[in-house]
């Protein structure tokens, strides 16, 4: 047998069960955040999305809603190799969302590098801090 063959023998051994994957850090969100009562966008809106890539190691990423109080943020993706069987760690992302006069909202988002990749959140409603409450 040549030194050529040996080689591809030995290498299709060592990989076999791996492939190329596209692999989802960060899933894409989108819709629109409205007021709880009238319904109408609220533009003044901050989305935060907090993406834990590693135990130690968070990225945010800061969005504005236009003026119909819809926004977008496509998903993050990186290239990686997959061996199979294996156990894929995933990154979960958590959604801040604050207006100045409501209540913040905070969403989790749960999906495997396998995916989805995007979420759509639907209508977000806000609601307005209770100012009768405070004495």
């Amino acid at each position: 047998m040549n030194a050529h063959r040996v080689i591809l023998i030995v290498a299709g051994l060592c990989l076999a069960g791996c492939f190329p994957y596209h692999y989802t850090l960060r899933p894409g969100i989108s819709r629109s955040v409205v007021d709880s009562q009238s319904h109408t966008p609220i533009a003044e809106a901050a989305v935060v999305v907090h993406t834990h890539i590693r135990f130690s190691e968070i990225r945010d990423v800061r969005l504005a809603p236009d003026s119909d109080g819809i926004f977008c943020l496509p998903p993050s993706l990186q290239w990686g190799v997959y061996v199979v069987p294996m156990d894929v760690f995933f990154p979960w992302s958590e959604v801040t969302i604050e207006a100045p006069g409501y209540e913040k909202k905070d969403l989790h988002l749960r999906a495997s590098a396998m995916g989805p990749s995007k979420f759509d959140l639907g209508e977000i409603r806000m609601s307005r801090f209770d100012l009768g409450s405070v004495n």
